[in-house]
């Protein structure tokens, strides 16, 4: 899996005004950690096994509304 380019705070804040989204960027705890630690709290990675039989299960659908 490739490796995410670091964007600064300005380079996000340029980003959400060329998009005209609503939304401010600025510091938060998870913004403060180092990016192994970032890393750490993206959850479950599942492996193509563990997605298979996710796909099996049709557990990646999205429940009928």
């Amino acid at each position: 899996m490739p490796e995410e380019e670091e964007l600064s705070e300005e380079e996000i804040k340029k980003k959400i005004k060329e998009k005209k989204a609503e939304w401010e960027a600025g510091k938060t705890s998870m913004s403060k950690l180092s990016p192994e630690e970032r890393k750490k709290r993206l959850g479950l990675i599942p492996t193509e096994e563990e997605m298979e039989l996710i796909r099996k299960k049709k557990l990646d659908r999205k429940p009928e509304e």
